[in-house]
């Protein structure tokens, strides 16, 4: 990746043909080309309106239902992945705007994926606001996420919300709620963990898929050694939940 797919895309972009008169999967590789290479250069905001214009570009020209909401989705994780970054440069007030971006693209109709999206996104805020001092926001942010959890029978990354909140609780005193969301964390974890084992088991020879399944396992294996800490930190034993 570098300069000349810039180069292409404004030359394009520079020229009055209009989208129509382009090729509709020359344009979309142009976009892409050119999100990559803002990518490169951490210039998130940029590379999102770019993704904006691949979005109305793909509903304009009517390309299958499917790949638009693939892609819509793959654009939401993008999202929370440049929060991520902009969060560890503490470039919270992208980081928000980015988010807030990624809330709006959730909220478009036909999404059956909303409730996984908008709990991952709201706990990605709760980290920005935790990141820069807000803990009371965070905490907003984190209960908002495990009510979209349990309103829609979500599991996935609930271990991570209630980890987060658990952490925050504690910093602010409320060791009992803590404790509380701790146990709902670890219980997840276990339950995530045997489902691993049992994907390995069934996984045969696919070692890409068993790498994939231990990386997961480790992460849980994590949030259980923080549970553990954590336990300790309030003077209990560590008891995993049945």
């Amino acid at each position: 990746i570098n300069a000349e797919y810039m180069g292409s895309f404004e030359e394009i972009i520079s020229s009055k043909m209009s989208i129509e008169m382009i090729n509709c999967e020359k344009a979309k590789e142009a976009f892409e080309n050119a999100i990559l290479v803002l990518e490169q250069q951490k210039e998130f905001e940029h590379a999102m309106e770019y993704s904006d214009q691949i979005i109305m570009m793909m509903v304009k020209n009517k390309m299958s239902f499917y790949e638009t909401q693939k892609y819509i989705t793959d654009s939401i994780l993008k999202a929370n992945r440049y929060a991520v970054e902009l969060n560890q440069a503490k470039k919270f007030k992208e980081s928000f705007r980015i988010l807030r971006k990624a809330i709006e693209r959730i909220q478009r109709p036909s999404r059956d994926d909303k409730g996984q999206l908008l709990m991952l996104t709201y706990n990605n805020i709760a980290t920005s606001y935790k990141k820069c001092g807000k803990r009371q926001q965070a905490i907003k942010c984190l209960e908002i996420a495990f009510s979209i959890a349990a309103k829609n029978h979500i599991t996935r990354h609930l271990s991570l919300v209630c980890l987060n909140s658990c952490t925050i609780l504690s910093e602010l005193g409320n060791f009992t709620q803590a404790l509380e969301k701790a146990t709902i964390s670890a219980s997840q974890c276990e339950e995530d963990i045997q489902k691993i084992e049992k994907e390995i088991a069934f996984s045969g020879a696919n070692d890409a898929l068993e790498e994939e399944k231990k990386r997961k396992a480790i992460s849980s294996g994590y949030i259980l050694l923080q549970y553990r800490n954590t336990t300790r930190a309030f003077g209990q034993e560590f008891r995993c939940p049945k």
